[in-house]
């Protein structure tokens, strides 16, 4: 069933589901969002479908927007559509106008002022079409890009960022790295994490949870984190289950049969996750 992220954050939903994570999974094309469905339904964990900026310029919101909608509408469990780091408010409408019920605009790299002002706008679209609303405060580098330190999120700054702009959910940077190949790569900074929970009101996200460790993940489910995003860890998946296939099926040259089959293997490894997020049971 397709539904909005604040709706599905676990700050919203009944006490049964105190301690656990919301997962948004970016995924970049129909195998990858079929097997993230397949693994919520086992689980009975709402979930996220995401397009990160890498898939959105690739393939423009109008046409993937569409096909991840209908399978979010197909699940047997909550489902939204999320669009990951948009920059572009042009690219914001189009994704609103194709089914996305979630977007994340990324202003981290402004001023604090240019930040709020954005998403202040970008806040009035999502009213208007009934979608959910990220924002960002501080900066997460891209391991893959060679991207410097990153910039900490500031407490102040998160919560008159939170209490300015309305956004349903604020990502942070608090030691964090976006496509980190190895779990257990970085070190999160929960004190400064407890000094931005004692500022703001919001659920807060982590974005490169495939660089952090189980026992982070499951020590932030203590915390007033609500939502991870997930993207590594899936992409080794497919690559690898893609690999074993071709190997073993050296003739084989049907692309459906090639994709079909990475589904079982990415499947686990979002199941794997849940579980760690403590969707560890069907409801």
């Amino acid at each position: 069933m397709i539904t909005t992220m604040r709706e599905i954050l676990p700050t919203t939903l009944n006490g049964d589901d105190a301690g656990r994570l919301l997962c948004g999974f970016n995924v970049f094309g129909y195998e990858e969002a079929l097997a993230v469905v397949q693994a919520a339904e086992a689980l009975g964990a709402p979930t996220l479908l995401m397009v990160n900026r890498a898939l959105a310029a690739h393939m423009s919101p109008s046409i993937i927007g569409p096909m991840l909608h209908s399978l979010a509408q197909q699940a047997h469990v909550p489902i939204g559509v999320h669009l990951d780091h948009a920059y572009d408010i042009t690219i914001i409408q189009q994704a609103l106008d194709s089914g996305f019920t979630s977007v994340m605009y990324d202003g981290s790299q402004l001023p604090l002022s240019e930040n709020i002002r954005n998403t202040q706008r970008v806040s009035e679209l999502t009213k208007a079409a009934g979608a959910s609303l990220e924002g960002e405060v501080g900066t997460v580098p891209y391991s893959d890009l060679g991207e410097g330190h990153p910039q900490f999120t500031d407490p102040d700054q998160a919560g008159k960022f939170a209490r300015e702009t309305g956004v349903d959910a604020l990502a942070l940077s608090v030691g964090n790295i976006h496509r980190l190949e190895q779990k257990g790569q970085v070190d999160i900074d929960f004190d400064r994490l407890q000094e931005i929970e004692n500022r703001t009101e919001i659920p807060l996200v982590i974005h490169g949870a495939s660089g952090l460790s189980d026992s982070d993940l499951m020590q932030l489910c203590q915390t007033h984190v609500a939502k991870i995003n997930v993207g590594t860890q899936l992409r080794q998946a497919y690559t690898l289950a893609l690999k074993e296939y071709l190997r073993t099926h050296p003739q084989d040259f049907d692309p459906l049969r090639l994709r079909s089959a990475t589904i079982p293997r990415v499947q686990m490894a979002a199941e794997s996750i849940l579980k760690i997020c403590n969707w560890n049971e069907l409801k």
